[in-house]
């Protein structure tokens, strides 16, 4: 099979590529995966996908990767993903994206989360966004974290929350952090308390300032004090 030309290969019929054991297809070069065609991309049957080697899945162009089917991506294992490229994982469409698992979602290089695209974040569901690890979280760009909708916000654990770089913190929004549960919001620690800005703090309705405990309100510094409007206080 490695034999094979490029020309050889990219005129197989979706019946010949199906053909194929794991072990044949596995055994392409590099080079020859990446001559076959989007159909033909389309066509692996999701066995076949799934056990791809990893070598294999980094050889496919983007074109390639966005051809696959929401059935082949959902066939692909953690370490597929893992071995994927930013560019790569930037190319999915957002519905390939929805077809992650969470166990996929885990298995995105830290490195590689800041390729994301803004739409593709933005289609997580509330389970894929509460799979991320706080690696992932923080990995997020600024740009990228502001996209976050207040519905995927809500559904950060408090591990997710309490992990939060203090950078990360005085990025959230009005929208973002009045949607702040009150169990996400005691979830802080004193130092992300500390960070918030006065925006912020003055955004914070007053339910949510009242459901911070005695140790989160002494972290509140002068500055952060003065901020606050009669209400917050009372």
């Amino acid at each position: 099979v490695s034999t094979l030309l490029s020309t050889q290969l990219r005129t197989l019929s979706t019946e010949q590529l199906e053909a194929f054991t794991s072990t044949q297809f596995n055994s392409l070069t590099a080079t020859q995966v990446a001559t076959l065609t989007t159909s033909q991309i389309e066509g692996l049957t999701t066995s076949l996908v799934g056990n791809l080697t990893n070598a294999v899945v980094s050889a496919f162009t983007e074109e390639q990767v966005l051809a696959m089917t929401t059935d082949q991506i959902s066939k692909l294992t953690g370490a597929h993903i893992t071995a994927m490229s930013s560019a790569q994982l930037a190319a999915l469409d957002t519905s390939q994206i929805e077809a992650f698992s969470t166990a996929q979602i885990v298995a995105i290089d830290v490195a590689d989360m800041a390729a994301l695209r803004e739409e593709q974040l933005a289609n997580l569901s509330s389970t894929q966004t509460a799979a991320l690890t706080t690696a992932q979280l923080n990995a997020l760009t600024s740009t990228q974290l502001l996209t976050l909708p207040t519905d995927q916000v809500q559904a950060l654990t408090t591990t997710q929350v309490a992990s939060l770089s203090t950078a990360k913190v005085q990025l959230l929004n009005e929208e973002q952090l009045t949607t702040l549960t009150s169990t996400q919001l005691n979830s802080f620690t004193t130092t992300q308390v500390a960070a918030l800005v006065s925006d912020q703090i003055q955004n914070l309705t007053t339910d949510q300032v009242s459901t911070l405990g005695t140790t989160k309100v002494a972290a509140l510094t002068g500055t952060q004090l003065d901020a606050m409007s009669t209400e917050q206080l009372e």
